[in-house]
């Protein structure tokens, strides 16, 4: 059953989309709720790219600053950005407001999905994929914090519709490049549905025997896509030299993430060829290896877990990363994947199911290569879109099992729960005191050492920090007037002597986390550890001045910087 089909129950289809919509509600206030850390995860990097795209001029000004090379962002992609720059300013209230316009981002993403499968597969495999969606933690837990994965993913299914519509309605591939280029200016990974495309094209025409690849309206696809995309690749092309360059490039080549730190300027960075020179093929195959039957695994169930709304959850489980997976989550997760494995099987002739084995053909491994980087946590957000697409398959079977019962009793009965699943919600979590333009909450730790910079830093003043400072920092940088900036990873006591000088800094704040990162430096000046915590053993270089006596934080020093 298709959409048009759907619309002569009008009524019972209006009133289910805002049932939907109030048990999305209930659910995304969770997340909203949960997600209280200022710093989470790429938070202040998406809120600070995000106020220089508002200082270019938001979306006016970007087509210009691009080809002007102003516009400098090399890591994330502008779309997001922009609209996170109508909310954007170095406030706190600027993270409240950016993790509502994402949940609003979540609402439309819902809507989205319900809309594709129903274009695709009809409109029970629709409800049914309303309902996946609904109750599982991924959706709710990335729609609920500043990221782009959920603008991606809106893309994501907009494009599989068209791109599978487009073989037997070859004018919809334009609509395909369209969202095709949106999906790769959300997220570098959009670029997938690209790989995707071309390998599912060339798979259909050989096993069809048709040269779907012939239609102009296929070439169209790529011209729209190019256009679409052509300011950032113009920019990238006058700043770096290559049309698709991401700073996150080089991260394919390295161990661990903290590596990325250790590299200097663009052309230290590492690259395929240094990689293959350091590591043997047995180290290569035994990381992707690992990836593959770990990693991704351990992915695989994360993004697939529910949200437990039949009881009161605690708020961590859409808090940052997901904790570690039980039992029974392992279980929910293996019937949705028996799911997606039959909606494969009864959909196999369709394009669309093409795609999605074309989309994991490229990503599964390229996300088991790239989570080495990430071994205790490797991000789930990565699998994100193709997760959501494998629920639009699980849908079709649960949609067949509903077929029977009739449209307008199926409504009324997806209404219903998604009231339930609402009030459920509602009534189990604890909501006494919560105030949404309040739902922040900063460390202790950061706010002594915040009170040490009012105390201590002059306007105009540079200060080093570790990542505990400068990851909130942001927020309260034009009350302090000092700037704020991470404290390298050195090695000897000219190094770090040539810091001081390079950076100009005159106020340095020194962490335990700080020195346990680079105690191969720090070491011969501090014993440190989770058990000890910050303990000098002998007088740092004769630049560093103490200035803080904190007794509520022991593990942590203020120095004033002279005559380095």
């Amino acid at each position: 059953m298709t959409l048009s089909e759907l619309s002569r129950a009008k009524a019972p289809l209006s009133v289910a989309l805002v049932c939907a919509l109030a048990a999305y509600a209930a659910a995304a206030l969770s997340g909203l709720k949960a997600h209280t850390d200022p710093s989470e995860m790429d938070t202040v990097p998406y809120l600070d790219a995000a106020l220089e795209v508002r200082k270019l001029g938001g979306l006016a000004g970007f087509i210009p600053a691009c080809i002007e090379g102003r516009y400098t962002e090399g890591t994330r992609h502008p779309l997001y950005l922009m609209a996170l720059s109508t909310v954007a300013r170095q406030d706190i209230r600027a993270f409240v407001d950016a993790k509502v316009l994402t949940a609003w981002m979540g609402a439309v993403m819902l809507l989205a999905a319900l809309w594709t499968v129903s274009r695709l597969f009809g409109g029970g495999p629709a409800v049914a994929a309303g309902a996946l969606l609904l109750v599982n933690a991924t959706f709710i837990h990335q729609s609920t914090m500043v990221a782009c994965e959920t603008l991606l993913t809106v893309w994501v299914l907009l494009w599989w519709w068209a791109a599978s519509a487009a073989f037997e309605r070859p004018k919809l591939w334009v609509l395909a490049g369209l969202f095709s280029g949106l999906a790769y200016l959300t997220k570098s990974l959009g670029l997938f549905t690209v790989i995707a495309v071309l390998m599912t094209v060339a798979a259909l025409s050989v096993a069809r025997r048709r040269a779907y690849w012939k239609s102009r309206y296929f070439a169209a696809y790529f011209a729209v896509f190019l256009l679409v995309v052509s300011p950032l690749l113009a920019r990238n092309l006058k700043l770096y030299g290559q049309a698709f360059y991401n700073d996150s490039n080089s991260v394919l080549w390295i161990d661990r993430w903290h590596d990325y730190y250790k590299v200097g300027d663009a052309a230290e960075r590492p690259t395929l060829g240094t990689y293959l020179r350091d590591h043997t093929p047995a180290e290569i195959a035994r990381t992707l290896w690992d990836g593959l039957t770990f990693r991704n695994v351990r992915m695989t169930v994360d993004g697939l877990k529910p949200l437990p709304f039949w009881s009161r959850f605690d708020g961590r489980i859409l808090r940052g990363y997901h904790e570690a997976t039980v039992p029974w989550q392992g279980v929910w997760a293996l019937l949705v994947l028996a799911l997606m494995g039959l909606g494969v099987w009864l959909t196999r002739r369709r394009e669309a199911t093409a795609l999605v084995i074309a989309s994991a053909v490229f990503l599964v491994p390229f996300v088991a290569w790239f989570s080495k980087i990430f071994p205790g946590n490797p991000p789930t957000r990565i699998l994100h879109p193709l997760l959501v697409l494998g629920l639009g398959l699980a849908a079709v079977p649960l949609g067949r099992a509903l077929a029977g019962l009739g449209w307008q009793r199926l409504l009324r009965g997806a209404s219903v729960a998604a009231l339930v699943y609402a009030l459920a919600i509602g009534f189990l979590q604890d909501w006494k005191g919560f105030e949404l333009k309040r739902s922040y909450e900063f460390s202790k730790f950061f706010l002594i050492q915040l009170r040490t910079l009012e105390r201590y830093a002059r306007p105009g003043e540079v200060v080093l920090a570790g990542p505990t400072l400068t990851s909130n920092y942001f927020y309260f940088e034009p009350a302090i007037g000092a700037r704020v900036e991470l404290w390298p990873k050195v090695s000897s006591d000219e190094q770090m002597r040539q810091v001081v000088r390079d950076t100009g800094a005159t106020l340095g704040v020194l962490d335990l986390a700080t020195v346990v990162y680079n105690m191969a430096y720090y070491g011969k000046y501090f014993d440190a550890g989770p058990s000890i915590g910050l303990r000098q053993r002998s007088p740092l270089p004769d630049y560093f001045h103490k200035l803080n006596e904190e007794p509520e934080i022991p593990h942590y020093e203020c120095y004033r910087f002279q005559g380095a």
